[in-house]
């Protein structure tokens, strides 16, 4: 310890306690903003006077029953749902064949949602995806238009990752990624949702929130004051993906790899936003799913074969006989299993695809606020 003295005595002073603070650690999440019902209300009102969107609320609804027909003979001649243990489940069978036809059948409005967040504190928002599927006016259109909206917050343009997530805020494959505040992306955000899931529905169209692991987005979405309607329906890919083939979680690559998407430029929320939405076409495909087999039980999780008592007993004998004629002979016992392992170890490794560059491939366009956005992204 210091020591100080004051006339004849002695008085002992602590030495300075230096603190440190560590600028990367996570912080609590800011309690979610509340937007401007009047604001709100103006951006709403644009949104709903724009010509194409008036158009698609006069349309009368074609109901197709061609899709549905063609459903109904990919149930009544799929026989895994039979050997699938998954799909022989009456409940997640029937969840299925319901998104199936809705998807597939062309009757809902998909609204596909992605998130990108600062990994070094992943309670900042710094880019929203968002692509719309509307069948309304091309049920029967061999290609399908969507709407593809790429957001960057103006506030955390610096704020990008790089680290831990790759880093493509600038490599938007849509026609522009629109610069904005948080709270005019937040506006033009509610307004869309409020536009799509709350008035097609009045007249017989649903529309369905479809991410990838749509839990994380949906809470990111409510951190800067976005709010889905309690009764609102969702796809969730990953879960979608789960229902039959296979336990835990897949990633988009990985799943997009699986059905043969193209991509490019992942982690990017306006990119990801748009892939999510064909893998969620591509999953309710009644084709697909038997091209893909995506019915299939995978390998993995095939029940192991079952034996009797006197098997077990013999496995068990033979492995330890295999032990100690491998001690006799002086090597070390290694079951079948690791041999195996070893065996696919030795195989050479693929050589790595070299990483597409880091430059910018996109427009990036400063809009002001949200009126301004609804009038260039539905030009």
């Amino acid at each position: 310890m210091a020591e100080t003295k004051v006339g004849s005595s002695t008085e002992y002073k602590p030495k300075r306690q230096h603190t440190y603070t560590n600028r990367y650690a996570k912080q609590p999440a800011p309690p979610a903003p509340i937007l401007s019902r009047h604001e709100l209300l103006q951006v709403s009102t644009h949104l709903n006077s724009i010509p194409r969107l008036q158009m698609l609320d006069g349309m009368q609804w074609n109901y197709q029953p061609i899709y549905q027909n063609i459903i109904d003979q990919y149930v009544a001649s799929n026989q895994h749902f039979i050997t699938n243990p998954r799909l022989a489940n009456h409940a997640t069978r029937d969840s299925l064949v319901s998104l199936m036809r809705q998807v597939y059948g062309r009757s809902s409005i998909l609204f596909a949602l992605d998130i990108e967040a600062w990994e070094i504190d992943t309670n900042i928002v710094t880019e929203i995806g968002i692509s719309i599927y509307d069948p309304r006016d091309q049920q029967v259109s061999l290609i399908p238009s969507t709407i593809q909206i790429h957001i960057r917050i103006k506030e955390y343009l610096d704020k990008t990752n790089g680290r831990y997530v790759p880093n493509h805020a600038q490599n938007f494959n849509g026609n522009a990624s629109y610069i904005m505040t948080q709270t005019e992306a937040a506006l033009l955000t509610q307004s869309l949702v409020d536009y799509y899931f709350v008035k097609p529905k009045r007249s017989g169209t649903s529309c369905y929130l479809v991410g990838h692991d749509l839990r994380g987005d949906v809470k990111w979405m409510n951190s800067i004051g976005v709010n889905f309607p309690d009764d609102h329906l969702s796809i969730d890919t990953n879960q979608l993906f789960r229902i039959s083939h296979g336990k835990e979680n897949i990633s988009l690559k990985r799943a997009l790899g699986t059905v043969e998407i193209p991509f490019a430029y992942l982690h990017n929320a306006g990119n990801d936003a748009y892939y999510t939405l064909l893998l969620a076409m591509k999953l309710c495909d009644p084709q697909s799913r038997v091209r893909y087999a995506l019915d299939v039980l995978i390998a993995s999780e095939q029940q192991k074969p079952l034996y009797t008592k006197e098997e077990k007993e013999a496995r068990k004998e033979a492995k330890r006989q295999a032990r100690l004629e491998a001690k006799a002979r002086g090597e070390v016992y290694v079951p079948e299993k690791n041999l195996e392992n070893e065996a696919d170890q030795e195989k050479p490794a693929r050589q790595k695809k070299k990483k597409l560059g880091k430059g910018v491939t996109c427009e990036s366009i400063e809009v002001a606020n949200a009126i301004e956005a609804t009038t260039a992204i539905f030009r």
